[in-house]
C-alpha cells in the first residue's frame, strides 16, 4: 500500500492537446498519455516519477480557452519526470504542479519540494515562501493542529 501523493495541476495549451489530456484524466491514464510506457511498475517510476497512474481525479476544465486544472491522487510521490519529459517535447504547454505527501512529509511545486516541518507553529511556517504557498493550497497547518490536538487528548487520557 503506497503513500498517497496529493497533485494540484493546472495545464495550459492548444486546444486539441488539452482535449486529448482531459480525456485521459476521465479515463485515469493521463501519465500513459503524456509519457506512454511498456514495461514493469520500475519502468514507470523512472519515466513518471510515480509507480501509477492518476487516481480519484476531480477536473475543472475550460477546453475552448485551453486550460485544464485537475487534482489527483499519485502513489509515492508527483509526476514530475513525467511532466518534466512531456515538456521537453512540448513547448506549447505549460504545466504548473502543487503536490503534499504527508505520509513522508514533503510538498513542493513542479520539480522543487521542501519538507514539511514536524510541529504546526515551526518558525520555517512564516519563513519560507514556498512552505506558506503550499500550506494555502492545501491547509497543512490546519490538518497538522487537528492531529496534535488529538495526540494531546490522546495523552490526557
Amino acid at each position: 500500500m503506497p503513500n498517497w501523493c496529493e497533485n494540484q495541476v493546472r495545464i495550459n495549451g492548444p486546444v486539441d492537446k488539452i482535449y486529448n489530456m482531459a480525456k485521459a484524466v476521465e479515463e485515469e491514464r493521463l501519465l500513459e498519455y503524456l509519457v506512454p510506457v511498456e514495461g514493469t511498475n520500475l519502468d514507470r517510476t523512472s519515466a513518471w516519477g510515480t509507480k501509477w497512474d492518476i487516481t480519484e481525479p476531480h477536473m475543472e476544465h475550460n477546453i475552448e480557452d485551453g486550460v485544464i486544472e485537475v487534482s489527483f491522487m499519485t502513489a509515492w510521490g508527483p509526476p514530475d519526470a513525467c511532466f518534466c519529459t512531456y515538456l521537453m517535447e512540448n513547448d506549447d504547454v505549460t504545466i504548473e504542479n502543487y503536490f503534499y505527501e504527508p505520509g513522508n512529509a514533503f510538498a513542493g511545486i513542479d520539480s522543487e519540494s521542501v519538507e514539511i516541518p514536524d510541529k504546526s507553529d515551526a518558525d520555517e511556517w512564516e519563513s519560507d515562501p514556498m512552505l506558506k504557498e503550499l500550506d494555502e493550497m492545501f491547509c497543512i497547518r490546519e490538518q497538522m493542529i487537528e492531529w496534535e490536538t488529538y495526540e494531546i487528548a490522546e495523552n490526557q487520557e
